[in-house]
């Protein structure tokens, strides 16, 4: 197969987005490092052969119709519940996946989630905040620093990178928000996470037939 939160943010995310589908579950799921198929929502996880399986794998469900590459690492945890289709966490990675119908367009629902998350009075430490293209698809880019987020000197140095992007098909629209936590120092390959988020990303997987 070719390749193409803090918390506190996080949970500012998911209260801006009420009305968003779920998965009708609330489960754990472990991904270990090897390909696998789980019967809940119809999810398979691959893991390509290398030197792209270093790097990345794959998450799709044929129930909700979704395809992800995530960065790689055999230690992340899934949960199905009822406040998104797919949750998950890895060391310094979260990502989320919401849907809803609506007839706005991705970039209308980008627009405002950046102006939500301006507004919103519990929103600190915002380095960076704006909608950029990549590949001909927007992205909404976050950068905070997470000092002055948490108000704790031990993070001095810390930025946590928020991305958003949103898919349409007909009327059913997908987010989906992956972040990182970057240490003082380290270098952030942001290329790599852009290429996730739009080339790696559909709400198609499965769909043939539908009209």
């Amino acid at each position: 197969m070719k390749f193409l939160k803090t918390l506190l943010l996080f949970s500012c995310f998911i209260g801006s987005l009420s009305g968003w589908a779920a998965a009708n579950a609330d489960e754990t799921i472990y991904f270990t490092g090897k390909s696998f198929q789980d019967k809940r929502d119809g999810i398979q996880f691959i893991r390509p052969e290398p030197p792209e399986g270093d790097e990345f794998f794959t998450i799709s469900s044929s129930h909700f119709h979704y395809f992800l590459v995530l960065p790689y690492s055999d230690e992340w945890r899934f949960t199905l519940d009822d406040t998104s289709l797919l949750r998950g966490t890895c060391g310094a990675f979260n990502v989320t996946l919401l849907a809803r119908e609506s007839d706005e367009t991705p970039e209308q629902v980008l627009k405002q989630h950046k102006s939500y998350i301006l507004s919103n009075p519990k929103t600190k430490g915002i380095k960076e905040i704006e909608i950029i293209k990549h590949g001909g698809i927007s992205v909404l880019r976050n950068t905070v620093d997470l000092e002055a987020l948490s108000g704790l000197e031990k993070y001095r140095g810390f930025e946590i990178r928020h991305f958003f992007v949103a898919r349409k098909w007909k009327r059913e629209l997908f987010l989906l928000h992956l972040s990182k936590t970057v240490s003082p120092g380290e270098a952030f390959l942001e290329d790599k996470h852009l290429f996730m988020l739009t080339k790696g990303f559909d709400v198609d997987f499965m769909r043939e037939g539908e009209q």
